[in-house]
C-alpha cells in the first residue's frame, strides 16, 4: 500500500478511536491504547523507511552551450535590456516632472548618458560599415 494512502488510513483510524474514547466514561476501558497507536506507527515507519532508502535519479546533464556562437543572442538581449532601460527611465523622468520634483538621480542619469552613448557608438559603427560598403 502506498506510503500516502496508508497515512490517511491511519488518522482516519485515529479520528474514529478518539470519537469512541470521548464517548466512554473515565471508568471504562480505553477505546484504544499507546501500544496500538505504536503499532500503527511502527508500520508506517518500516513503509516510509522503504520509500527513503531508494536512491534519488541523478538530474539529467545539463544542455550544452556552443561556445561558437555569432552573436545574435547577445544583440538580441542587449537591445531589449537597452529598452527596458530607456522605458524605466522615460517613467521615472514623466513622474519626476509631473510630481514637481527635482528629475532624474546623478545615478539614473549616468546610466542615461551611458545608454547614450552606447547607442552612438553603434550609431557609429553602422556608418562605418555602409562607408565600408559603398
Amino acid at each position: 500500500m502506498p506510503l500516502v494512502l496508508q497515512i490517511k488510513e491511519v488518522q482516519e483510524w485515529l479520528a474514529k478511536q478518539e470519537a469512541a474514547q470521548a464517548k466512554k466514561a473515565a471508568h471504562e476501558d480505553p477505546a484504544f491504547t499507546v501500544r496500538d497507536v505504536a503499532a500503527k506507527l511502527e508500520a508506517m515507519e518500516r513503509s516510509f523507511s522503504r520509500v527513503n532508502s531508494k536512491r534519488k535519479p541523478k538530474p539529467p546533464p545539463a544542455p550544452k552551450t556552443n561556445a561558437t556562437s555569432n552573436g545574435t543572442d547577445g544583440q538580441t538581449a542587449n537591445s531589449t535590456a537597452e529598452d527596458a532601460s530607456s522605458r524605466d527611465s522615460d517613467a521615472t523622468d514623466s513622474a519626476g516632472s509631473s510630481s514637481g520634483g527635482a528629475g532624474a538621480s546623478s545615478s539614473e542619469q549616468s546610466g542615461q548618458a551611458g545608454t547614450q552613448q552606447q547607442e552612438s557608438d553603434e550609431d557609429d559603427i553602422k556608418h562605418e560599415e555602409l562607408g565600408a560598403v559603398s
